[in-house]
């Protein structure tokens, strides 16, 4: 039996004071999070059974973080609340972190100028994996998959794809409806 799984590592570390509460919350808990300093850096390892399935749930320190952050992440909190008060959950796999950090960015540009993530995309039976690099300004988030193409086995070539804020939701940061794998 094979699993797939995806292996991300957030580049940067971001200051903890450029984190608002609601982001700090979500943020931990979507990824394994290891502060240093005044830093905190963000990575992680998930089966996509977690990815579509896993869920987080609401606790006194989402309800406190929603009251902290409500004048500085409006739109965050209210899309947070919106699928609390829905489904009493949000699934991993549907908050769309990149919003989350460029949001920071913006706000904090003197810190943090970007952020580069590296997405890994394998499979415990496979050699080969697919690889998004996505760079995250203020103004754009920009990805360029690279997808490793196989036939009967046998490895083929490496295409590489650019794609630009694929996704439209109507929340920017939470996706409502069923996901694609």
């Amino acid at each position: 039996m094979s699993i797939d799984y995806i292996e991300t590592i957030v580049n940067q570390r971001i200051p903890t004071k450029c984190l608002q509460d609601i982001e700090t919350w979500l943020l931990s808990r979507i990824f394994k999070a290891e502060v240093r300093e005044d830093y905190i850096g963000f990575y992680g390892s998930w089966d996509l059974n977690h990815v579509y399935e896993g869920e987080l749930c609401p606790d006194d320190e989402l309800t406190k973080a929603l009251v902290a952050s409500r004048a500085t992440c409006p739109e965050l909190c209210a899309a947070v609340e919106c699928e609390i008060n829905k489904s009493s959950r949000i699934i991993v796999g549907a908050v769309h972190y990149q919003k989350i950090f460029q949001s920071i960015i913006r706000r904090h540009s003197d810190f943090v100028r970007h952020v580069s993530i590296i997405e890994c995309h394998r499979n415990t039976k496979c050699l080969g994996y697919d690889e998004i690099c996505t760079l995250i300004t203020a103004d754009a988030i920009e990805s360029l998959v690279a997808e490793q193409l196989y036939e009967h086995g046998t490895f083929k070539n490496v295409q590489a794809k650019r794609r630009s804020e694929p996704f439209n939701p109507a929340s920017p940061y939470i996706f409502s409806k069923k996901m694609d794998p």
